[in-house]
C-alpha cells in the first residue's frame, strides 16, 4: 500500500472532524442531538437508515458469505432489504402515535402507553445490544486497518474511537446524518463502483466467474430453506421492529411522508453496498481459494486493488464500520437517558441539563465500548445478550402497542419476560437448533392476550394516542 492511499484515509479521518464541528454549531437543544431537531427530508433520513445497517456485517461479514456460499450467502443481504421494506406501511401509524406523546425511543412508543416497566425493559436491552454493537464494529475497523495498513491493531480501533466520539460529540445526530451521507456515497463508489468490477475483471469477467464457480454457489437455497427463512430472513427482516434504529428514523422524519418514502429508498442504498461484496467474495473464491474466509474482503482490496484505488476502498470499509458505529452508540445513549434515566429520575431534565447529560453519555458509551475491544472482546457477547432480550421481548409487545386496544400493562410485561428469557434460554443456554423465535414469539403472544384478557383493560386516554378512531373520539371528548 503506498504512501497516497495513506494520505486518502487521513484527509479522510480529518474530513469527518471537520464536518462534525461544522454541524456542532447547528445544535442547541437536546432535541436537536437525538433526533435531528426539526427533522430530516427523505434523501438525509434514508441515507441515515442505509448507514445504521451498512456496518462490519454488511460488507466484512457478506463478502465472508459470498466466499463460503456463493448466491445463497446473499441472504442476509436480502433480509435487511427486506425488513426495512417490510416497515415501511407501519411507519405512518408509529410516527402520528410517537408525535401526539412526543417519543424519539422504542421504550417510549411502547412506554407511554403501558408504563414505566415497559420503558425500562426496552431501554436497558437496547442500550445494551447497542453498546455491544459499537464495540463489533470497532473491533471490524481496527482488524482491516491492521490487515490493509499493517497499523496495530488496537492502535487502530483507538483512534477510530476517538474520531467517531469527536463527530458524535460535536453534533449529535444531525452531524452523524450529515457525515453519513458522504460515507454511503464512498461505501457506494468502493464497493458498487470500484471494487466490484475489478473483481469480476480479475477473473476473466461475468461469464467465466458464473460458470468456474461450484453448483452450489448458484444455489439461492444451499444452506436449507429452513435455515434461511427460520434463521435469517425472519430474525434479520423483525428487527426494525425492536430495535431504535427503527423509532429513531421514523422519529426524526421531518413529516409522515417522509417516515415510509425514506424507509424503502434507505433499502435501495444498502442494495448498492451488502449485495456487490457478495460478488466480491464470489470472485475471490477463484482467486484465492486457500485464503482466510474471515479476512477475504481485506485480501481483496490489497491483491486486486493498484495503489491509489486501495485508500479509496479502506475509507469505504471504514465508512461502513465507523458510521454504524456513531448510529449505535447515540442509540444506546438515547435508549439509556431517555427510557432508563429518565423514568427511574421521575421527570425529564431542562433541555440544557438534558444536552449536557447527552453529551457525558456520548463520551462513557464511546469508552465502554472501547475497552471492550481492546481489553474484553469476550465481555461483546454478554452485551449481545440485549440483543436476544430485544428479539424475543419486543415485537409482540411493538405490534399489541400499535394494533390492540384491549391490551393491558400486566399484559404486556408478560409478554416481555415470557419471550425475552425464553429466547434468552434457548439461544444461550440450551443452545437448540432450531430458531428461538419460533417458540419465544408465540408465548409471547399468548402471554399478552391471555392476561390481557384477565386483567382491567385501559383507559381510553392511554391508548387512544395509538388509533385513529379513537384519537378522534378521545380529542373531541376533551375538547367539549
Amino acid at each position: 500500500m503506498g504512501s497516497f492511499d495513506i494520505f486518502i484515509i487521513i484527509v479522510y479521518f480529518g474530513l469527518l472532524i471537520i464536518i462534525g464541528s461544522i454541524v456542532s454549531k447547528q445544535v442547541h437543544t437536546n432535541k436537536d442531538a437525538l433526533a435531528g431537531g426539526e427533522g430530516f427530508g427523505i434523501f438525509t433520513a434514508a441515507v441515515g437508515r442505509t448507514a445504521n445497517m451498512a456496518g462490519g456485517p454488511a460488507t466484512v461479514g457478506n463478502t465472508t458469505y459470498g466466499y463460503q456460499s456463493g448466491l445463497g450467502g446473499s441472504w442476509f443481504a436480502i433480509s435487511n432489504i427486506i425488513g426495512m421494506w417490510v416497515a415501511a406501511p407501519f411507519a405512518p401509524r408509529m410516527y402520528r402515535a410517537m408525535k401526539r406523546k412526543d417519543s424519539i425511543t422504542i421504550g417510549g412508543y411502547i412506554g407511554n402507553r403501558f408504563g414505566k416497566f415497559p420503558k425500562i425493559f426496552a431501554g436497558i436491552t437496547n442500550f445494551l445490544a447497542y453498546t455491544g454493537f459499537v464495540a463489533s464494529n470497532l473491533l471490524a475497523t481496527g482488524t482491516v486497518l491492521r490487515l490493509i495498513l499493517g497499523w496495530d491493531f488496537k492502535t487502530s480501533m483507538i483512534i477510530t474511537a476517538v474520531i467517531v466520539t469527536i463527530y458524535t460529540l460535536s453534533g449529535g445526530l444531525k452531524s452523524v446524518f450529515q457525515i453519513n451521507i458522504i460515507q454511503v456515497a464512498i461505501m457506494i463508489l468502493g464497493f458498487a463502483g470500484i471494487l466490484m468490477p475489478l473483481s469480476i475483471k480479475a477473473v476473466g469477467g461475468w461469464s467465466v466467474l458464473m460458470s468456474s464457480i461450484p453448483d452450489a454457489f448458484r444455489d439461492f437455497g444451499v444452506m436449507g430453506w429452513g435455515t434461511i427463512i427460520g434463521t435469517i430472513i425472519i430474525p434479520t427482516a423483525l428487527t426494525g421492529f425492536t430495535t431504535q434504529a427503527g423509532f429513531i428514523g421514523i422519529a426524526s422524519s421531518k413529516n409522515l411522508d417522509v417516515t415510509w418514502k425514506s424507509t424503502l429508498l434507505g433499502g435501495v442504498f444498502y442494495i448498492f453496498i451488502a449485495i456487490p461484496v457478495i460478488f466480491v467474495g464470489m470472485s475471490a473464491f477463484l482467486l484465492f481459494p486457500e485464503a482466510n474466509a474471515q479476512q477475504i474482503l481485506a485480501i481483496s482490496i490489497v491483491k486486486i486493488l493498484p495503489t491509489g484505488l486501495i485508500g479509496v476502498l479502506v475509507a469505504s470499509v471504514i465508512s461502513a464500520t465507523m458510521s454504524t458505529a456513531a448510529s449505535c452508540a447515540l442509540n444506546a445513549v438515547t435508549c439509556f437517558s431517555k427510557d432508563v434515566l429518565e423514568p427511574l429520575r421521575g421527570k425529564k431534565l431542562d433541555d440544557k441539563s438534558g444536552l449536557r447529560l447527552t453529551r457525558i453519555l456520548i463520551v462513557i458509551i464511546s469508552l465502554i465500548a472501547t475497552l471492550f475491544a481492546v481489553l474484553l472482546p469476550d465481555v461483546i457477547e454478554l452485551l449481545l445478550i440485549g440483543y436476544s432480550l430485544a428479539a424475543g421481548g419486543l415485537l409482540v409487545p411493538v405490534f399489541a402497542t400499535m394494533f390492540w386496544k384491549r391490551a393491558t400493562n400486566s399484559g404486556i410485561i408478560a409478554a416481555m419476560l415470557g419471550g425475552g428469557i425464553s429466547y434468552l434460554i434457548l439461544e444461550s443456554v440450551i443452545k437448540v437448533s432450531w430458531p428461538p423465535l419460533f417458540l419465544s414469539i408465540p408465548l409471547s403472544l399468548a402471554l399478552v392476550i391471555i392476561v390481557s384478557l384477565m386483567t382491567e383493560p385501559q383507559e381510553l386516554e392511554k391508548y387512544a394516542p395509538y388509533f385513529e378512531d379513537s384519537w378522534a373520539k378521545y380529542t373531541s371528548a376533551t375538547e367539549k
